[in-house]
């Protein structure tokens, strides 16, 4: 199987999100984690190959190498002069070689899907942040809050007594009591 598929966002990209468009982002996102789900998928394939490969490659050496020992430069064939011969063996390496570089392949795949998992991850936080108005209200408490509340109430009602007309009873007895 071949993925044709172009997720047109370059993989040094897949960590950030532009929190000003989320909507196209959400969209990308599936397309994204197929894409890289799908090549994962094939590397797997390659690499249970590859390891199959290796397996019978050091089976069929090993035996030519009990049947030959003379040819492989034995004298006797012992199993650590059989197993060092089969090691040595050119084209045990070469399918060693080809093993190795699936396992590369399979890991830089599971690396790609983790990442577009975390990117999933931080779509959702932004979307929330987003929702939530996280950028436009600053949070206060206790006497810090007075004083905002205070604030907002002299720009839109002016100072004095239309003032203390809006404001809470609690309040009101909190200002005549302190001034």
């Amino acid at each position: 199987m071949k993925v044709n598929y172009d997720p047109g966002l370059h993989p040094d990209d897949y960590h950030r999100v532009d929190k000003l468009r989320l909507p196209e982002e959400w969209d990308r996102q599936p397309q994204l984690y197929r894409f890289h789900a799908d090549l994962q998928t094939e590397a797997e394939y390659e690499h249970d190959k590859a390891k199959t490969h290796l397996e019978l490659t050091e089976a069929e050496v090993e035996l030519e190498v009990r049947g030959d020992p003379a040819s492989f430069g034995l004298d006797k064939a012992t199993e650590g002069s059989i197993k060092a011969a089969v090691i040595v063996d050119k084209r045990v390496i070469e399918a060693k070689r080809r093993l190795n570089e699936a396992k590369h392949t399979l890991a830089v795949h599971k690396a790609a899907c983790r990442t577009i998992e975390q990117r999933k991850a931080a779509l959702e936080h932004q979307t929330t942040l987003t929702l939530n108005e996280f950028y436009a209200h600053p949070r206060v408490k206790g006497e810090d809050l007075r004083a905002v509340n205070n604030a907002k109430a002299d720009r839109a009602f002016g100072a004095g007594k239309r003032r203390r007309a809006h404001l809470s009873p609690a309040a009101n007895e909190d200002d005549e009591a302190g001034g």
